[in-house]
């Protein structure tokens, strides 16, 4: 089952459970089982989710493809490198990781630490390692907007 499949089966919910009812008394117990089914999965689905988009943003960093890492930017990003600190939209953040990977070819991103802190904020956090024996200390806060974890910020600080 895909994102999007995912999140009509949880925001057509009700719609379903009207339209199993309205068929037979009998149903309404498998309306409920139903029910009770979906409420239990679409959490764990969102967890798949966030999973999947951490392991993305860790492939794209691993590879140093800025496109790819920029897909899962917000609409801006307050973005921290050894040259520029500021907050970019998406295109201008995109250009300057882009810039910073042709400076600094990667050979490799290590993960270190990784998973959703308390207010639900995921986070990955790392070192890049470059073909020019450089290390760089990353972190990447990732927040939900609409439902699809967004990267909000990204630091990339030489180590």
């Amino acid at each position: 089952m895909g994102v999007s499949e995912s999140f009509y089966l949880c925001n057509n919910t009700k719609k379903i459970m009207k339209s199993l009812i309205a068929h037979s008394t009998k149903t309404i117990a498998t309306a409920s089982l139903l029910l009770m089914l979906m409420i239990a999965l679409c959490p764990a689905r969102t967890m798949a989710q966030e999973a999947e988009t951490m392991q993305k943003i860790t492939a794209a960093l691993t590879s140093g493809n800025a496109t790819a890492l920029a897909s899962h930017f917000n609409t801006t990003v307050a973005l921290t490198l050894p040259v520029n600190d500021g907050s970019y939209s998406k295109k201008q953040a995109e250009q300057l990781i882009k810039m910073f990977f042709e400076k600094n070819p990667v050979n490799d991103f290590t993960t270190e630490h990784h998973g959703t802190s308390n207010d639900g904020t995921g986070y990955i956090i790392g070192e890049l390692h470059t073909t020019q024996q450089k290390t760089f200390r990353v972190y990447v806060p990732t927040k939900k907007r609409d439902g699809i974890d967004l990267i909000q910020q990204l630091q990339i600080e030489e180590a």
